[in-house]
């Protein structure tokens, strides 16, 4: 923590040292910034069209959700392994320290998920999606399984977080968590087309996998493709409402 406070204030004084290069180079990234607040302003919101059911809420089991994807898509380029042995070894070193702050996390955690878990209409109104499924299959189920993976997610972030801070400085990876939460957090509809931009960005800056690795990241992701266009393509469904109208499954 101390490393990353001096990084953060060497950032800022260096910064502040170089203010007019900066502006210089930034000026055209703030002309972007500033007119979207403009847009913001003058929409009355940051949703284009129907803006009751995209209100912005605060949602913060979305990082959770968002760190379970990461760590599924790149489970064979995470060196889920060599994590497993991290963990175990910090618990063996630092036991006492290591429990006390994955306790206080899960319980953090267990709150944040009992006070802003956000069940959002459009979630189980449409079964063509499936975020439709898991939710229904899994989180409403039972309430107790939403904190019985608690766990489950502090080693995702444990796994892919460790990937990425083996690869970056600390302040990319602060910047990086930083604008990731702000994109998710005021989301509330868990769906996985939110998580492609950050789960890219966490890849391509995270270090390279080897050869074997990436073969077989290929190879899954062609699986998980192949199966989605089986099935919008091949199972196809009508909904009573809508009798002779096909719908198809999609993400």
């Amino acid at each position: 923590m101390s490393d990353l406070l001096t990084v953060c204030l060497s950032f800022i004084s260096a910064t502040w040292g170089s203010r007019v290069a900066v502006m210089t180079s930034l000026w055209p990234y703030a002309c972007a910034v500033a007119t979207f607040i403009a847009f913001v302003f003058w929409n009355g919101s940051i949703v284009l069209g129907d803006k009751t059911n995209h209100v912005a809420t605060l949602h913060i089991p979305q990082l959770y959700y968002f760190v379970s994807t990461a760590a599924g898509l790149g489970a064979l380029t995470s060196d889920i392994s060599g994590a497993v042995t991290s963990a175990v070894r910090s618990c063996r070193v630092a036991k006492v320290k290591t429990l006390v702050v994955v306790t206080l996390l899960g319980g953090f955690m267990c709150w944040t998920i009992s006070r802003f878990t956000i069940e959002h209409p459009f979630l189980l109104a449409d079964n063509r999606h499936y975020s439709f499924y898991i939710w229904k299959n899994i989180y409403r189920r039972r309430a107790e399984i939403r904190y019985a993976l608690v766990p489950a997610y502090i080693f995702a972030a444990w796994t892919i977080g460790r990937k990425f801070a083996a690869a970056q400085p600390a302040l990319i990876v602060l910047l990086y968590t930083a604008c990731t939460s702000l994109t998710l957090v005021p989301t509330p509809l868990l769906d996985f087309r939110y998580y492609v931009v950050p789960y890219l960005i966490y890849r391509v800056h995270a270090n390279p996998p080897d050869a074997r690795q990436l073969f077989l990241e290929i190879v899954l992701n062609c699986c998980v493709n192949v199966a989605t266009l089986y099935l919008f393509g091949e199972r196809t469904f009508e909904w009573p409402s809508e009798p002779g109208v096909l719908q198809r499954f999609m993400w």
